[in-house]
């Protein structure tokens, strides 16, 4: 079942993310880092309020099966200056006890269904095949944007991009 997050589901998410950096990233994102990244209470109370009062065009979304939140999505208008008309999937992760269940694919279709934008986009670790090979088969390509993610080992990042569907 998909349903808009709760500021109650902002401590779940975070381990979700959390665990799903060091289930992912492993190779690819630095591995002092990964080993000492923890679900911070900070992070968890900014998460708490912003989802108390989610900005306009701002859409959370959790995945829940067996009674608890398994997966998470958060979809907002386009940060970037040359897809300003976009929708973008700023986040996307799933217990990974529950990778490759169609948790993922729930999320993302329920997320971009209440994006009004004519144009969806998303950013993956350029290293990251199985998040490639998820959002290729929902019909996202490569566009050309690159960028370099803030984190140790600086790991490059590449846009993907596909029309609105439906």
């Amino acid at each position: 079942m998909v349903r808009d997050a709760r500021p109650a589901d902002a401590r779940r998410f975070e381990e979700i993310r959390v665990a799903g950096w060091k289930a992912a990233y492993s190779g690819m994102v630095d591995d002092d880092f990964l080993a000492s990244y923890a679900v911070e209470d900070e992070r968890v109370v900014q998460r708490e309020r912003w989802l108390a009062d989610l900005p306009a065009g701002h859409v959370m979304l959790v995945a829940e099966a067996a009674g608890g939140v398994v997966g998470g999505a958060i979809l907002t208008p386009s940060r970037d200056d040359d897809a300003p008309d976009a929708a973008e999937l700023l986040a996307l992760y799933i217990d990974p006890a529950r990778r490759f269940s169609g948790v993922g694919s729930g999320l993302l279709t329920a997320g971009f269904a209440r994006m009004p934008q004519l144009l969806q986009t998303l950013w993956v670790l350029e290293g990251n095949s199985p998040a490639r090979r998820f959002y290729e088969r929902h019909g996202f390509v490569p566009d050309g944007g690159h960028k370099l993610l803030e984190l140790p080992g600086r790991p490059p990042e590449i846009r993907y991009r596909r029309p609105r569907l439906g």
